[in-house]
């Protein structure tokens, strides 16, 4: 059934407030998709929810839990929710259940569930039970939104963003290596932000040489993601913040493929540093307390008494690192350089966006380090072409995207 022209305006209101919850917990929910939802009862009063961490509730659960303890009635209620509700049994009973159970009498969701455990059969038993079900309101804007899960979902593989700090002549270092700071505080705020929005961050081991960098999130505010977590009170609002300690570590070296850091291919030479673990740690008391920080990986040895520790090395072919990733439950992927890295990433066709924050500053030369530290195309009808799908201001810098021009994995 269509909806009216005003229950459509209405319907896009609410899903456009599901939408804004799922993008404040994105980077915190992975393996799951981070869902928004907003339950309106037969009053209309509404009642929002989004996905907690594995193994927290989903967000239809959230929200009819929400209006639960609110003493309201589900039944006649209209649940408005970005993804379709599961319909299997995972860390949690599916949400189709919940739905059908608690009466509510119309589902409104923005895009189907391309995870093949899913996949329609959500829709399908709410239509079964009798529940009015339409599909298709801002479908684009969530999409966008859940690129990382539909590409783990569809593909088996990460998203990967490439994030470079630039000159306008192209440059991401002086001939010395030093590259503190081409851009200015607010770019460097961004990219805490886009940290603590990624499952993961990789930097090659020259790097870590050169800058010795943490590569945490340091945002002054509660941000959740994967592993490694440490107390609020410890972090600043500033990127400059001193060197963060941990607890409860372990250190191990091997190559077999088999430890408690994650299923890496066999025969790959890496060493797992810190604490990891298949699953989420298990949500406490103190959780609001806590900074979750994404898991840290170089590409080669890291130095001893590097500040980005507690971290994994790597040593091997990407492509089989992303899927050993994905394998792992990791959706997003943020490399941060340097130039070789960065061309390793670019010329094996694996990164989906290049964000690069451009500062108004020149080196004036060629002995500078470039982007791209590696052979390129021969002619120009080999060139990489893309699309600017982003252009934004960042104080005196500005803030670059870009992506391929198509995406031949999803329509």
């Amino acid at each position: 059934m269509t909806p009216s022209g005003s229950v459509a305006s209405f319907d896009e209101t609410m899903m456009g407030s599901a939408l804004a919850l799922a993008s404040k917990i994105v980077g915190t929910t992975s393996p799951n998709p981070w869902v928004g939802a907003i339950l309106v009862d037969s009053d209309g009063e509404a009642f929002e929810g989004a996905t907690e961490p594995p193994p927290g509730r989903h967000a239809e659960i959230v929200a009819l839990d929400a209006l639960k303890q609110a003493g309201k009635s589900s039944e006649g209620a209209t649940l408005y929710v970005t993804l379709e509700p599961c319909s299997h049994y995972g860390r949690t009973p599916p949400c189709v259940n919940s739905i059908i159970d608690a009466g509510i009498k119309r589902v409104v969701i923005a895009m189907q569930d391309p995870d093949p455990k899913v996949n329609g059969s959500g829709i399908k038993a709410l239509e079964d039970a009798n529940i009015d079900v339409e599909v298709g309101t801002l479908t684009a804007e969530v999409q966008e939104l859940l690129m990382p899960y539909i590409k783990h979902r569809v593909l088996g593989m990460p998203w990967v963003t490439l994030k470079l700090a630039v000159s306008v002549d192209g440059r991401i270092a002086a001939s010395d290596g030093s590259s503190k700071w081409i851009t200015g505080e607010v770019a460097r705020k961004d990219v805490h932000l886009m940290r603590s929005r990624s499952d993961v961050i990789i930097v090659g081991a020259g790097t870590v040489r050169s800058d010795d960098p943490q590569l945490t999130v340091r945002l002054g505010t509660r941000v959740s993601a994967p592993l490694e977590t440490q107390e609020e009170s410890e972090m600043s609002e500033t990127p400059e913040t001193p060197e963060i300690g941990y607890a409860g570590y372990t250190k191990g070296t091997t190559n077999t493929g088999d430890t408690r850091g994650g299923r890496f291919p066999s025969g790959s030479d890496y060493e797992v540093v810190g604490l990891h673990s298949d699953d989420h740690p298990e949500k406490s008391e103190s959780d609001d307390r806590k900074i979750h920080q994404p898991l840290r990986i170089v590409l080669g040895r890291i130095p001893q008494g590097a500040r980005v520790l507690p971290a994994r090395e790597y040593d091997g072919d990407i492509t089989d690192l992303l899927k050993g990733l994905a394998e792992e439950g990791y959706m997003s992927v943020l490399v941060e350089g340097g130039s070789a890295v960065a061309h390793e990433f670019h010329n094996a066709g694996m990164i989906d966006r290049y964000i690069l924050y451009m500062a108004p500053v020149l080196f004036g030369g060629d002995d500078a380090r470039p982007m791209f530290s590696g052979p390129g195309v021969q002619s120009m009808h080999e060139l990489w072409r893309g699309q600017f799908v982003e252009i934004t201001p960042m104080g005196d810098d500005i803030k670059v995207s870009i992506e391929p021009k198509e995406r031949t994995w999803w329509h």
